[in-house]
């Protein structure tokens, strides 16, 4: 009897120690884009740190019209290469990805299909039966040829007129997903299927939330950019681009708060909804009508990192405008937000104590995890950001 106690407990005990540390009871998914090589030479995937997330989305591949998948830079995602191991017939971050995968069997990798500017071929693809079962064959056969463990789709967005949307696509986006999910849970249960979804009621009201939920593994909910320096960001007044609780002033409606519970209410499960955060601030300019910058007037987008206009990554946050605008917090929205009262420029942004209040909320809301929007703009070689959403969700 005491021998089979013993054994028992050194079962336990080998489970215990085979638990890779890297693993999360949450999710903590990072998109990476192709593009990120070219921004950083040095920060290709294999530069990442594998242990701060369970996913990564690889941001982006196209589709056409009759739901052939093709590559959106071929070079970066296929051809260049690091070594010439011929163990796989391709190369570039793909190849990458599949060696960190090697090295950390926790980790899995999604293919993102679409984005901003890839968008516009899908309304017209998922109309068509026919492209709609093409597309879900060729997805399978893209993620088996370059060993990805699912498909992300990032339609922005259904019947959005600016790339060709139309309000059929209401309708179709489902058809879309429930074909996509049969191909795929038939070719491997373990096959995931993704969205990643609209934080604004124009857009996800186009949706059928109620529906869609259950062709899904988990939804990623882009909670970012709900204001920022385009014409008419809610009567071009400064605000938050990723609010958790509703502003003082401008719409209720764009926070993460109101998002979550607007998805929720379609009978979303809530460990479906992975919660979206910006590794970005969003730059106003001349914001000098109040004394924060804060609902104040401005006059388009303000200063950006490298070519990004209006756009500043974290780690040029964190390492260049500390001594150049003052840093503010918003007791009510819970983020914060920098202002430079000489220049008037005003910074909508997250930090790492906004991160780690996001992540506490999504696991009171008994949420899937987190999600970030994208890698390469993190601290390197600190990893700050990603280090504090991590020690929230792994604790």
């Amino acid at each position: 009897m005491k021998t089979i106690i013993y054994f028992f407990f050194f079962i336990l005990f080998s489970l215990n120690q085979c638990v890779d540390a890297s693993e999360s009871e949450y999710k903590i998914i990072g998109y990476y884009p192709n593009w990120a090589i070219y921004r950083n030479p040095t920060l290709k995937p294999s530069g990442l740190d594998p242990n701060l997330v369970t996913h990564i989305n690889y941001a982006f591949a196209k589709v056409d019209t009759a739901g052939n998948i093709i590559l959106f830079d071929s070079w970066a995602d296929t051809d260049y290469r690091s070594d010439w191991n011929t163990e796989k017939p391709y190369w570039g971050n793909f190849r990458e990805l599949y060696d960190l995968k090697k090295k950390y069997p926790h980790l899995k990798t999604l293919i993102s299909i679409g984005g901003w500017t890839l968008s516009d071929t899908f309304s017209q693809m998922a109309e068509s039966p026919d492209a709609r079962k093409n597309f879900a064959k060729k997805a399978v056969e893209f993620c088996k040829k370059y060993d990805f463990d699912g498909i992300d789709i990032d339609w922005e967005y259904p019947c959005f007129t600016e790339h060709q949307g139309r309000p059929q696509d209401k309708i179709n986006f489902t058809l879309l997903l429930a074909e996509l999910h049969a191909a795929a849970k038939s070719a491997s249960p373990k096959l995931l299927v993704t969205i990643a979804a609209p934080a604004g009621s124009g857009n996800y009201n186009n949706m059928e939330v109620s529906k869609i939920h259950r062709y899904l593994d988990w939804i990623n909910l882009m909670t970012y950019d709900m204001h920022g320096p385009w014409p008419d960001s809610e009567n071009n007044i400064t605000n938050h681009q990723s609010a958790l609780y509703p502003a003082k002033k401008g719409n209720p409606e764009l926070s993460i708060e109101s998002v979550v519970r607007f998805y929720l209410s379609q009978g979303v499960p809530p460990e479906k909804l992975v919660l979206g955060m910006p590794l970005y601030g969003r730059t106003f300019a001349n914001a000098k009508a109040t004394s924060t910058g804060l609902f104040s007037s401005y006059q388009g987008a303000g200063t950006g990192t490298t070519s990004e206009v209006g756009m500043r990554f974290f780690y040029d946050i964190k390492q260049n405008l500390s001594l150049t605008h003052h840093l503010h917090w918003d007791e009510i929205a819970q983020v914060p937000y920098l202002h430079n009262s000489q220049t008037g420029e005003f910074i909508t942004f997250d930090n790492e104590t906004s991160l780690q209040i996001k992540c506490e909320w999504l696991k009171k809301m008994n949420l899937g995890g987190a999600m970030v929007w994208e890698l390469g703009l993190d601290t390197r070689p600190s990893w700050d950001a990603m280090k504090a959403i991590n020690g929230v969700l792994k604790n």
